[in-house]
């Protein structure tokens, strides 16, 4: 004859599994019926990136004549743009200035980082604007041989009210932007300066 004793050691045990089961059961109930009570979420959708505004006169085989707003000076190279100055400063001048020694073409644009970047060449000597070295603490821009580096590509940012006919230059090298290294006079060096919105930074551009 069993002893009462040990049928308790037997049941007590699964009576306590038994209990432990219904109380995560109870505590997992809850979360599980909100859970499904929740509508399932759409995907969220990937950003579209902003499409690129490309400036009309890029790529349009058109020369255009350059001049600053706030000197009235053209972009030209030294010796007016002649075509042995090779590796010249590029100046904002007036002085002299014909057609097309301050007429550029802007071409082959490439998107890259949401802007699109492009060439400038001088229509008389066929040479790009570039980066160059120091004027006064700044880069200068200079003119060289074309080519496809880095250092050949521009790009143009309108004025506030979004007019391409006014715009300003910026280096993809330097992040800087063309002005004239004083913005006070009508016969300057052009530097590389850091990017801003007075009048020395913008150049009209002939349609």
């Amino acid at each position: 004859m069993k002893s009462p004793y040990s049928t308790a050691k037997l049941v007590l045990p699964a009576v306590l599994s038994m209990l432990a089961l219904a109380g995560a059961l109870l505590v997992a109930t809850p979360a599980d019926a909100a859970s499904a009570a929740r509508p399932a979420q759409a995907p969220v959708a990937e950003a579209t990136p902003s499409p690129v505004v490309s400036p009309p006169f890029v790529d349009d085989e058109r020369r255009h004549v350059v001049q600053n707003v706030r000197t009235n000076g053209y972009l030209i190279h030294e010796g007016y743009s002649a075509p042995g100055c090779v590796n010249c400063y590029v100046l904002a001048w007036t002085a002299g200035v014909t057609p097309p020694a301050n007429e550029w073409f802007f071409e082959e644009g490439q998107v890259r980082g949401g802007y699109l970047w492009f060439r400038m060449r001088n229509a008389k000597s066929n040479l790009c604007a570039a980066p160059g070295r120091i004027v006064d603490g700044l880069p200068s821009v200079v003119s060289k041989d074309c080519s496809s580096t880095n250092e050949f590509l521009w790009r143009a940012e309108p004025d506030r009210e979004g007019d391409w006919r006014t715009v300003k230059f910026v280096s993809s090298i330097t992040r800087n932007a063309i002005r004239p290294v004083y913005g006070a006079g009508p016969n300057e060096f052009v530097v590389l300066a850091d990017d801003g919105y007075s009048p020395n930074y913008y150049w009209s551009v002939s349609r």
